[in-house]
């Protein structure tokens, strides 16, 4: 989520809005619900309770590039 290119606050908010069942991880559905909450912000909707109700539709969500090689040996970088 840290490739979104979003500010840390505005992550922080989508984590505290997503992780309904613990505050260390995310299951599946609350892993969906983020990546939405991150695609909304890129495109310039707020997220609420409300925006998610409405399922808006908008692009997937945007990464910054990790090249392959770097996923395979587990390092990002």
């Amino acid at each position: 989520m840290k490739t979104s290119g979003l500010p840390k606050e505005k992550l922080s908010e989508i984590w505290r809005f997503s992780a309904r069942t613990s505050k260390e991880f995310l299951t599946r559905d609350e892993f969906y619900c983020a990546l939405r909450m991150i695609s909304y912000v890129q495109n310039g909707i707020e997220i609420s309770e409300e925006s998610l109700r409405f399922e808006i539709e908008v692009p997937l969500p945007k990464f910054d590039d990790i090249p392959v090689q770097a996923t395979l040996s587990g390092n990002p970088h």
